[in-house]
């Protein structure tokens, strides 16, 4: 109501700022570590000069000049990095990967995707997928969910709505 976060927003966003080209490294850095695990930066928490180099200097003042190039669109860096070659690599060890594992055994050079672990939801999700059970209607309240005595949280076995995406389960914080 006073305007001050508005303001805040502008000064932070404000072309050709220092303010600005920070947050669209820090962005970007934050969106490459979603799909990648791992951001160019790798100290994503210290960007500062205490923080680590980054391991594709030139790559992430592209991803940055994108993102404020295309006013600030989070969506359309996604579909940058989503649509790039690095992404769609496999994360398999074939015979011709031999040598960059010499040169790269950590993959900081990016010679490969990075293997990463599912979250609860998406293996949930996949498991009803393939059984054929997944219920795809969209919308509508939670499921509910209950915690049992050993703590894990469960979806009652005869609720109807049982099957739905676990986007739908009542999420207890």
């Amino acid at each position: 109501s006073t305007g001050r976060r508005l303001a805040f927003a502008h000064w932070m966003t404000q072309p050709n700022s220092r303010a600005a080209g920070l947050l669209a490294r820090v962005i970007a850095n934050r969106v490459w570590q979603y799909h990648f695990g791992t951001g160019l930066v790798t100290t994503v928490d210290n960007f500062g000069l205490s923080g680590s180099p980054p391991s594709h200097p030139e790559l992430i003042e592209y991803l940055a000049s994108y993102l404020v190039n295309h006013d600030w669109s989070i969506k359309s860096l996604h579909r940058l990095i989503l649509t790039s070659a690095v992404y769609q690599q496999a994360s398999s060890r074939t015979n011709r990967s031999a040598p960059a594992l010499e040169v790269d055994p950590t993959n900081r050079l990016l010679w490969k995707y990075p293997l990463q672990r599912l979250d609860a939801e998406a293996i949930r999700d996949s498991l009803l997928a393939v059984s054929g059970d997944l219920d795809l209607r969209m919308f509508g309240p939670y499921t509910p969910t209950q915690r049992t005595a050993n703590g894990d949280v469960v979806v009652a076995g005869d609720h109807p709505d049982g099957r739905r995406r676990s986007l739908y389960l009542q999420q207890r914080r």
